[in-house]
């Protein structure tokens, strides 16, 4: 219970910076759709998209077609490609 305890600690330390530099700015989380088949994994994402919104955030969740998406877009250099 304590070292579960300590880990979340450490990890809103470690967070507190990315918190502190993206307050009040829209945060564009993009999901698979291979994370509906998993409950766990989408629990934790759905998750840590209420944390985001908690602390100040303002999460947009995009949900699959980054293939037709990324034709319509001029995507950044760093975009990844298929």
């Amino acid at each position: 219970m304590i070292d579960q305890a300590i880990n979340k600690a450490s990890a809103l330390v470690e967070a507190l910076s990315y918190i502190q530099r993206f307050q009040d700015k829209v945060i564009v989380v993009k999901v698979g759709g291979s994370i509906m088949d998993d409950d766990q994994a989408l629990s934790n994402i759905l998750t840590d998209i209420v944390f985001l919104n908690y602390v100040g955030m303002q999460p947009v969740l995009v949900h699959g077609g980054a293939r037709r998406s990324i034709r319509r877009w001029k995507p950044p250099a760093w975009f990844p490609r298929w």
